[in-house]
């Protein structure tokens, strides 16, 4: 039980805290149960003070992932009273939280700068109808489309180790169809060639000079390879 206590405290999920309490109650009455008990109390203290602050968050912000996000944690708690109050704050920013979906979608994404946060707030923002902020919200996201390709560009042309190509098909992969995309595709397809051609030539050698030296520096290179 006192594993199962630390564990909960460390990771601070309200599923760990859970099966903790469950080991602590099948326990003799004692000082050890006691001590137990009370860091319990303490932790489910913690973990509704850490679901509050969540909504008073979500509260603020009207962002859907804020609330998402304190709804897994309202939702994992005990029933109580004050899960209850916390349910019905969640409930009354419900609407405006969806209402401004759209623009905290591409705010989201602006922050991220990720190609999936982009892709969402795009679907968000083609829902709309047609008006004066749909159309701002298409601009906006235009401008962040090309913050994106030229991230992805930039870790393309900066990409000279096995690790940085990979990092960077990573990312390319992720862009939309575009004339973007395939010239960054290509680009890649030549710099993997060529770590692929120098793997080669070091096996090469290797087999040439018959030194372990050679065969340690040609297998590091071979390993280092995408698999293919």
């Amino acid at each position: 039980p006192e594993t199962l206590v630390a564990e909960a405290e460390a990771s601070d999920k309200q599923a760990d805290l859970d099966v903790a309490v469950t080991a602590v109650s099948g326990m003799a009455a004692g000082a050890a149960k006691t001590a137990l008990n009370v860091r319990v109390v303490a932790q489910q203290s913690l973990l509704i003070t850490n679901a509050t602050t969540a909504v008073a968050l979500a509260e603020t912000s009207s962002n859907y992932k804020d609330r998402d996000a304190a709804l897994v944690l309202e939702n994992a708690l005990p029933a109580s009273a004050t899960k209850t109050q916390l349910v019905t704050r969640l409930a009354d920013i419900a609407t405006a939280v969806e209402n401004v979906r759209p623009e905290k979608a591409l705010a989201n994404a602006e922050a991220s700068d990720t190609q999936a946060d982009l892709n969402y707030a795009k679907s968000q923002i083609d829902a709309l109808a047609g008006s004066g902020r749909k159309d701002g919200l298409v601009t906006a996201a235009a401008a962040q489309q090309l913050v994106v390709n030229g991230l992805a560009t930039t870790a393309v042309t900066a990409a000279t180790t096995q690790a940085q190509v990979t990092a960077a098909l990573a990312l390319v992969d992720a862009l939309i169809e575009g004339a973007v995309k395939t010239a960054q595709l290509t680009a890649l397809a030549t710099k993997q060639k060529a770590l692929d051609d120098a793997a080669i030539a070091l096996v090469v050698a290797a087999e040439a000079d018959d030194l372990q030296a050679s065969l340690t520096t040609a297998k590091t290179a071979t390993d280092l390879l995408k698999a293919g």
